[in-house]
């Protein structure tokens, strides 16, 4: 028996030998957000030197990296909106970066991308657009004697009027077909979007099974969320947000035959508690920070999240605020109001309890949306329901309205939808309370909006910061709450 043990002892180390572990660290959507701040738990979390703090330690352990970004890395918080995504590049070089895409969000401040990515030392790697530049299709790169390739497919925004867009499937099998001739040990898809996204993108999944190449591992991003999951021979990750979170994969390659026999990853929060903060790091980006936005300008007694915090309900505390305020608001200018509406990515950070920053209010709500009224048939509910939620994720969510979802495994059941406590009458016209985004500008997933006529919009000049703002220093504050979207399950 003690022989059959060391034996196999011995055949485990040896295997352990023959393996070779390369690590890809990824982050996607970072939105500017550099700098660590408060968790509604009241603990530091995220910052670019809480990142390259975790890697230095990593590295002893594992020395060999890629340290990839899936993009929407110029644009989101308060420095990155100022400099136009400058303060980003000093900021990605430091950290070393091997390789980014493009976002949506690449495009706002329009054609000052071309002052961003060559100076850039990561590879901008989009397949997709032409005209950017110092970008390319994909690229090789040799870790530890390791062929790894990345194909990079960028995701167009509404304000890009400079770049032009190649078919996306066209340019993938493209890129994918020239990066297979150099017979890479494993291919890597790095990518603006979600296999989670309700809106009608390209999917990380529809890319893979579009060609018969093999893809190891595809690293979305866009949806803001964190998802490890493997479909057919892809590991499919996200990793989240603002790099609260990043992941980490790990690729195990046989020494001797060189092939990938093992794929896995592992989200890592970056609670500074413990990844500490690299001091170069940490110098870079408070140089960057503006004290301005760190004045106080309210007060709240109470915190509230802005993803969904509640297993079964899709509706989200600061949602569930919002949406009520600009029904208060709405009223208290005269107006009839039924219920309101909020497109659930016009939220992009918590609002803590105590002292809110102005940095909390503009982070919560980067966007510059009024308050505006639209009208809308209780069938026009329905319809935008059903196509706007999964069991995971709703794109829209309410106050004055609820939801119960009913699922027979991942299809839509059957809805069940009351205002203020009624059922929907499917032709009855109900007055919303909303943002000019949904109303007025009906662009992404308010794109169903354009069918409301003209006579049926209405925009406010009140800014729904202003909104915010003021609801959180009023006396009687709306307590947080969870329980307007609920999902069902049915055997």
């Amino acid at each position: 028996m003690k022989r059959l043990l060391l034996a196999f002892l011995l055949l485990f180390t040896l295997s352990a030998l023959q393996a070779k572990e390369i690590i890809i660290y990824h982050t996607s959507d970072t939105h500017g957000h550099y700098f660590d701040s408060k968790n509604t738990n009241g603990k530091l979390q995220g910052g670019f030197a809480a990142l390259a703090s975790y890697i230095e330690k990593n590295s002893e352990k594992f020395p060999n990296y890629l340290l990839l970004d899936s993009g929407d890395f110029i644009q989101g918080d308060l420095e990155a909106n100022k400099s136009k995504g400058q303060s980003s590049i000093g900021i990605y070089n430091t950290l070393g970066y091997n390789a980014l895409t493009i976002g949506n969000h690449e495009f706002d401040f329009g054609t000052a991308l071309d002052k961003i990515t060559p100076k850039l030392k990561a590879d901008v790697l989009v397949a997709n657009f032409e005209g950017i530049k110092n970008s390319k299709p994909y690229k090789i790169y040799e870790v530890d004697g390791v062929k790894i390739a990345v194909i990079g497919i960028g995701l167009n925004g509404d304000r890009n009027k400079t770049y032009k867009e190649l078919d996306t499937f066209a340019s993938y099998k493209k890129a994918i077909e020239a990066a297979a001739k150099q017979n890479p040990d494993a291919t890597i898809l790095l990518i603006h979007a979600s296999n989670h996204d309700l809106r009608k993108v390209t999917t990380p999944q529809q890319l893979v099974a579009s060609t018969p190449y093999n893809v190891d591992v595809a690293l979305g991003g866009h949806m803001h969320i964190i998802d490890i999951e493997t479909v057919g021979s892809t590991l499919y990750v996200e990793s989240g947000a603002y790099l609260e979170n990043i992941s980490q994969i790990e690729l195990t390659f046989d020494d001797k035959t060189g092939k990938l026999t093992k794929t896995k990853a592992k989200t890592i929060p970056m609670l500074v508690s413990k990844t500490g903060q690299d001091a170069k790091v940490k110098a870079l980006t408070d140089a960057v920070q503006n004290p301005l936005y760190d004045v106080e300008i309210a007060s709240s007694k109470y915190s509230y999240n802005y993803e969904a915090s509640k297993k079964g309900y899709l509706d989200t505390q600061l949602a569930n605020f919002m949406t009520c305020l600009f029904k208060d608001e709405a009223q208290s200018m005269g107006a009839h109001i039924d219920f309101g509406l909020l497109n659930t990515k016009n939220l992009r950070s918590d609002i803590p309890k105590g002292p809110v920053l102005a940095r909390n209010i503009l982070t919560a709500i980067p966007y510059d949306n009024t308050l505006a009224t639209t009208k809308i048939s209780g069938q026009f509910l329905e319809d935008l329901i059903k196509g706007s939620l999964n069991k995971d994720f709703s794109l829209f969510q309410f106050c004055g309205a609820k939801v119960k979802a009913y699922f027979k495994g991942d299809t839509l059941d059957r809805l069940d939808i009351t205002i203020n406590g009624q059922p929907v009458i499917k032709d009855k016209i109900y007055d919303v309370a909303t943002n000019s985004f949904i109303a007025i500008q009906n662009t992404y997933e308010a794109a169903p909006f354009k069918a409301v006529p003209a006579k049926d919009r209405h925009k406010y000049d009140k800014t729904i910061r202003e909104i915010l703002a003021t609801g959180l220093n009023i006396a009687n504050q709306k307590k947080p709450y969870i329980g307007n979207i609920k999902i069902i399950e049915k055997k």
